[in-house]
């Protein structure tokens, strides 16, 4: 089976070994769910093969097939996928130990011959019963694909789970939908108006800050593509470490400026200053703090950093697990994330680019992880500490400070206008009664802003969940439990992604 998952930038750039743009393909996932029962079933092979070259002309991105593997329709869209080169996903209702049960011994080593071929092969677990079991695997195979083919009948499920039954899933969450006759052939589509674009991949593949992409003749495709991915992860972890100082930074400049052009409105009043210098630098103080948050709000630069920086982790734990059985991709894909939701499944996609693996040597993958992941977490963890407490110091101690000064003003001012009558000492009280709450409420504002106490506090939980999570991994003595601890610590990590998700997917910062 051809390798379908590079690219077409990329198997263009292999045969010519020039550097390339690093786009990482959009995927776009195909499910199918048919009846077992087909009369003819070369004439259904034959629209299902028609139906997938069309969406591969109309569908801007890879495809990738996702089905059970029963007998009938199932086994004719593995095939058809296979025969155009397309990657086939196969999930299972039952284990295969148990579902082998409710296949004959001829159609069962058809079955295992196509298992054999799948790209990846799914199994659910937890159904209640048999037929509970197949209605689960035919909504997760809705809830998975971006398009449904369905050969139908058009009448109703004859039992629990049946194709109707999936068809009614699919139009109730409004998927594009391709419709089979079994008898008749006559295909027909529903819900197809939208188009398949995704933009939030077409602004990450925009990105350009590492550089190109060079596919290397003496690796393979699988190794090509793993390739492709970690430049595609420099290029939107550059750009995400280039915008996080610019957002926080610009917003922290217009509290800044605000404080200031109150603090010097307060001196002109109260020591009459009306030189045009003051006026002049008053305003242009005012203007820099609103046009510096009107610039945010225009250019998107919240929603750009985070959608960057989301990018960025997923990239970084699809990476880090390249190697082991199964990626971690589940810790990202089990939560709706609609910024990248394309790129999970385009990042799973390279992972699964056929080529030559060898498998997994348990001690090596295990050090490697601790290694270059957790390790490297507890660093930046313990650096991101390091480098945030000073600040936080400083900007506290300004705080209490000006606070401070602020409450003894009044007496300390009394005191001294006994000592030394004159105009100028009630001046001097009043611009203090402004200046110095203004000083302390910037210094404050700047700690949120920077959101300092939740990072720092953030900073020592992390060091310490991904400490227990090494000794976790440590203790691993096979590759079942080392994937779990994988997971397991995947999801640490992924926990503060989703809650800066939440905060900038809040209308309130948009």
């Amino acid at each position: 089976m051809k390798p379908p998952l590079s690219g077409l930038a990329m198997r263009r750039a292999t045969a010519t070994e020039k550097p390339v743009k690093p786009e990482l393909p959009s995927c776009w996932v195909i499910g199918f769910s048919g009846h077992r029962d087909v009369a003819n079933p070369e004439q259904i092979l034959e629209a299902l093969a028609g139906i997938l070259k069309d969406l591969r002309h109309e569908v801007r991105g890879e495809l990738i097939g996702y089905s059970s593997i029963a007998i009938g329709g199932d086994t004719l869209f593995a095939r058809a996928c296979m025969s155009l080169g397309f990657p086939w996903i196969a999930v299972l209702p039952l284990p295969q130990i148990d579902f082998r049960n409710d296949f004959s011994a001829p159609e069962w080593k058809e079955a295992e011959t196509l298992l054999g071929l799948a790209a990846q092969v799914n199994t659910l677990h937890e159904a209640a019963s048999r037929d509970e079991a197949y209605l689960e695997c035919g909504l997760n195979t809705v809830d998975e694909a971006d398009i449904v083919i369905a050969l139908w009948n058009g009448k109703p499920a004859r039992g629990v789970g049946g194709t109707g039954d999936i068809v009614d899933y699919a139009r109730t969450l409004k998927k594009p939908l391709i419709l089979i006759h079994p008898d008749t052939i006559e295909v027909r589509r529903e819900n197809f108006e939208s188009g398949f674009a995704d933009p939030d991949m077409d602004y990450l593949n925009s990105l350009q800050a590492g550089g190109s992409f060079t596919p290397k003749p003496e690796l393979d495709s699988r190794e090509n593509a793993r390739a492709l991915l970690e430049q595609f992860f420099h290029n939107v972890d550059d750009a995400a470490s280039r915008m996080a100082p610019r957002v926080r930074g610009w917003v922290a400049a217009s509290v800044v400026m605000s404080a200031a052009a109150a603090i010097l409105g307060a001196a002109s009043v109260f020591f009459s200053l009306g030189s045009w210098i003051f006026i002049v630098l008053i305003i242009a103080l005012t203007a820099g703090a609103i046009l510096a948050v009107l610039c945010l709000k225009w250019q998107g630069a919240p929603q750009n950093w985070i959608r960057c920086r989301v990018a960025a982790e997923i990239c970084r734990s699809v990476l880090v697990s390249w190697n082991l059985p199964r990626i971690a991709e589940s810790v990202w894909a089990d939560h709706d994330i609609p910024l990248v939701h394309r790129l999970i499944r385009s990042a799973r996609a390279q992972w699964l680019t056929p080529g030559l693996q060898s498998a997994p040597d348990f001690e090596r993958c295990k050090a490697d992880y601790l290694r270059d992941r957790v390790d490297d977490q507890i660093r930046y963890y313990r650096r991101r500490y390091a480098k945030l407490l000073p600040t936080q110091r400083k900007l506290s101690a300004i705080f209490w400070i000006f606070s401070g000064a602020a409450l003894i003003r009044q007496p300390v001012f009394t005191l001294l206008h006994s000592h030394w009558p004159g105009q100028r000492m009630p001046l001097l009280n009043y611009f203090f009664l402004v200046a110095l709450p203004s000083v302390s409420a910037c210094s404050l504002s700047m700690m949120s802003v920077l959101d300092l106490n939740r990072q720092l506090a953030r900073a020592r939980e992390m060091e310490g969940r991904l400490v227990a999570a090494r000794e976790q991994i440590e203790n691993c003595h096979g590759m079942r439990s080392l994937e779990r601890a994988v997971r397991r610590t995947e999801g640490i990590l992924a926990s503060e992604i989703f809650e800066w998700f939440t905060l900038y997917k809040n209308p309130r910062f948009n």
